[in-house]
């Protein structure tokens, strides 16, 4: 018997589409600061991809089902010193 895609989607452990979410960030400034917040936000369980733009003060954050609401991101971010927004 051959699987269906509903039967390959029913025993297969993939989560919904990634998401995304954007934060304003404050007081980042350089590349180190970057690395740190990417390096913080890509270890929250659910946190697929991360891009983090100096220049423009942004965070992009992909992530699956497992990441309920931003407050985690948020938190992590401002927890290294920095301010972070939902944009």
């Amino acid at each position: 018997m051959t699987p269906t895609s509903l039967d390959t989607a029913a025993a297969s452990p993939v989560l919904s589409p990634a998401a995304g979410m954007r934060f304003r960030v404050g007081g980042m400034d350089c590349a180190s600061c970057a690395h740190k917040i990417e390096t913080a936000v890509r270890r929250i369980e659910g946190v697929t991809d991360v891009t983090v733009n100096v220049q423009g003060g942004a965070v992009g954050v992909r992530h699956d089902a497992r990441l309920q609401g931003a407050a985690a991101v948020q938190r992590a971010i401002e927890g290294l010193g920095y301010t972070a927004s939902l944009d």
